[in-house]
């Protein structure tokens, strides 16, 4: 799902651990549940992954392909190792909703 290339930068690891493995398993396993549950929501649901998010380009990328056209609501997840341990980030929320699993 990532397809991110091999890091080669002296360091035994094979990637750089930002974030793309959680949210790759996140977003797959909220498709999961919703098709499984049986529930059909009452409106269209996107479940979408940025590309060229590495090189800062993917979201304008996604906005000029239409990714957003039509969107009443756009919830957004970041994952990143910049955030601090046990630091909380706020942003404006207009619906709450909650998912069961």
């Amino acid at each position: 799902m990532d397809a991110l290339v091999q890091e080669v930068n002296g360091v035994a690891t094979a990637n750089h651990s930002c974030g793309h493995d959680p949210h790759s398993t996140i977003v797959l396993f909220l498709a999961l549940a919703i098709a499984s549950s049986g529930i059909r929501p009452k409106l269209t649901l996107r479940l979408i992954f940025q590309p060229a998010e590495e090189k800062g380009e993917g979201d304008l990328q996604m906005i000029n392909d239409g990714a957003f056209e039509n969107v009443t609501y756009l919830h957004a997840l970041i994952y990143g190792m910049k955030i601090l341990i046990n630091t909380v980030i706020l942003a404006a929320e207009e619906e709450k909703f909650t998912i069961k699993i």
